[in-house]
């Protein structure tokens, strides 16, 4: 089925047949990331737009699936970002009887736990947030990032903690602990 194994460097431009394989795993991946159906062929093409401005980074040594898995990861999670926003947005739109200390409130708990996930490495957020965001397991993470289980797990522990601790740094002082 995944008849293509490694980019071809010296190709210019990609062939069609790479892409077209590469857009059905992608799709998949994206998919399987929580991205709408209304917005996946969206995010497919942007997603091979980066891999084709990244190709050059890519090792031939290592296996495709995971790097191209990465690139739909960061889509899927902007993708994600602006959702939220653009719900974040309205929702505070509609909600017009919410007194400006509460809104205040929920936009300073948005940025605090943004921040938080800015500061972890990717692969622990990643872990994280398939995890917390999307309700995946960990072996279903496992096979998705094509790392072993435990390792799935050993992240999730080591993110949540990072969490939790980033979460009191930043709010701790406000409470005054």
């Amino acid at each position: 089925m995944w008849k293509t194994k490694h980019i071809p460097r010296t190709a210019e431009p990609l062939t069609s047949q790479w892409f077209v394989e590469s857009a059905v795993y992608i799709r998949r991946s994206l998919r399987r990331l929580g991205v709408p159906g209304a917005d996946l062929e969206d995010a497919v093409q942007e997603t091979l737009i980066a891999v084709h401005r990244k190709r050059d980074s890519y090792d031939d040594s290592r296996p495709l699936k995971p790097w191209l898995f990465g690139f739909a990861l960061r889509v899927a999670a902007n993708q994600r970002r602006k959702t939220r926003l653009d719900h974040a947005v309205s929702d505070e739109l509609a909600s017009e009887d919410a007194s400006p200390e509460h809104q205040a409130l929920l936009g300073q708990a948005r940025r605090i736990v943004g921040e938080v996930l800015d500061h972890m490495p990717r692969e622990r957020r990643e872990v994280f947030s398939l995890y917390v965001l999307q309700g995946l397991s960990a072996p279903e993470i496992a096979r998705l990032i094509s790392a072993p289980t435990n390792t799935v797990y050993s992240r999730l522990r080591t993110a949540r903690a990072e969490f939790a601790r980033g979460i009191h740094e930043r709010t701790a002082p406000a409470l005054g602990a």
